[in-house]
């Protein structure tokens, strides 16, 4: 009774079913696609496994009947698609059987019309129910597509063939059951997996959020405290005392801390470039050390600059300077018994690679790979804000960031942008 074409057709439709939904999950699901978008490839996803179906169907042993699982796209259209997508799947699907003709054609059309006219009554209480009963309506539902053939089959063409299409409708409800409870299982387990990612990625965000507040709070707070205190001070003073003109620029010069550090964290949230031109990479190279020197002297550490051909790339001069201000300071800070730094540049295919080296403490893998996170530092009362900000500036003109590093040895950060020749 069972040949080798029925095992073969057999999995052929289960294959395109299972297929259909990884291709969904996959391509669809998973994207920022629309709802809209994502309706419409639903749609045509279900249609053509209910075509193919219905083309290659299983036949047990009498060609009479057509057996195949064509109300399993069906399904999933009107529960997870909605309404609109289950009608117009179900039209398609009259048409299609129509056109084959026979009478199986007018049994079709009354048992999966019924289908319809359940399953769309019945979407408000799926979506709102748990998994385990979910698979409970679904084993319904299928014991529903059983009974239906049967009925209006008994109804329309009367009792002959009726015993053989009774046993066929046996194998078709133990099969039909089986995937269609496998198929709402994977995408119920795909859902809530999609659910939870989404929940953790906010999780993160507010986490991110409230670490950002508090540094914030943290930073402005320090300087703001010192021009108070400088403010009271003035207050107290004559007009005439000489220590006056030193307290006021003290006082600006914590305030000018606070906008500073307000700047940067703007920096971070909406990296721009405000003014892009061809500019020479040595060149603001040397200037960049020039700035840098007198704070490197108070670490003792010499800065080496052997940078020395011209190299043009494009973008904002003065968020490059930003971008090696603050990773050389931090190159700077990790020699706390001194060294050297060392700046070079090379050019590789066309790619220009700034190589910022130090002797310093060095960093673990873990460390390295959080680099440039918000609220993350290697240093006891750093924030990190630094190396966030050069990250998010490098990214917008283009460039990338390779960190190196052997704890106790040093780092090595390289940081390559696309070579512009005028």
């Amino acid at each position: 009774m069972i040949s080798l074409d029925f095992v073969l057709l057999l999995v052929f439709n289960i294959f395109i079913i299972i297929f259909s939904l990884f291709i969904f999950q996959l391509f669809v699901y998973e994207t920022v696609f629309d709802r809209k978008r994502k309706s419409f490839i639903l749609l045509l996803l279900c249609t053509i496994v209910m075509l193919l179906c219905i083309i290659y169907p299983i036949k047990l042993y009498n060609e009479d009947f057509i057996f195949d699982l064509r109300q399993i796209p069906l399904i999933i259209a009107i529960l997870y698609g909605g309404r609109r997508i289950g009608v117009t799947l179900f039209v398609i699907l009259v048409i299609f059987r129509t056109y084959l003709g026979g009478l199986g054609a007018i049994v079709s059309f009354f048992e999966n019309g019924t289908l319809l006219l359940f399953l769309t009554y019945s979407i408000n209480y799926f979506r709102n129910v748990s998994i385990n009963k979910k698979l409970i309506f679904i084993s319904l539902t299928s014991i529903l597509t059983c009974i239906l053939p049967i009925v209006y089959y008994f109804l329309i063409v009367g009792t002959k063939g009726y015993l053989d299409f009774m046993i066929i409708q046996f194998y078709l409800f133990i099969l039909q059951s089986l995937i269609l409870l496998l198929s709402i299982y994977f995408i119920e387990v795909m859902i809530s997996n999609k659910k939870l990612r989404d929940k953790l990625v906010q999780s993160e965000k507010t986490e991110m959020i409230s670490h950002l507040a508090a540094s914030i709070s943290h930073e402005i707070r320090n300087p703001l405290t010192v021009a108070k205190g400088f403010v009271q001070l003035i207050k107290e003073l004559g007009s005439e005392d000489p220590d006056r003109e030193e307290y006021f620029r003290h006082a600006l010069d914590e305030l000018d801390r606070a906008n500073s550090i307000i700047t940067n964290y703007l920096s971070y949230a909406k990296p721009s470039i405000e003014k892009t031109q061809l500019f020479d990479v040595n060149e603001q190279l040397k200037s960049i050390v020039d700035i840098i020197k007198p704070y490197a002297n108070l670490y003792s550490v010499v800065v080496l600059n052997k940078s020395e051909s011209k190299f043009d790339i494009k973008g904002d001069s003065d968020k490059f300077k930003q971008i090696f201000i603050n990773i050389i300071k931090n190159s700077i800070e990790a020699m706390k018994t001194g060294g050297i730094l060392t700046i070079e540049t090379l050019v590789n295919d066309n790619i220009i690679n700034i190589i910022i080296k130090d002797i310093g403490q060095g960093m673990t893998n873990e460390q390295i790979r959080r680099l440039g996170q918000p609220y993350f530092s290697t240093k006891e009362k750093g924030t990190g804000l630094g190396l966030m900000v050069a990250y998010s500036l490098v990214k917008v003109m283009n460039g990338t960031i390779r960190v190196e590093s052997q704890l106790n040895l040093g780092t090595t950060f390289i940081v390559s942008f696309p070579n512009n020749i005028n």
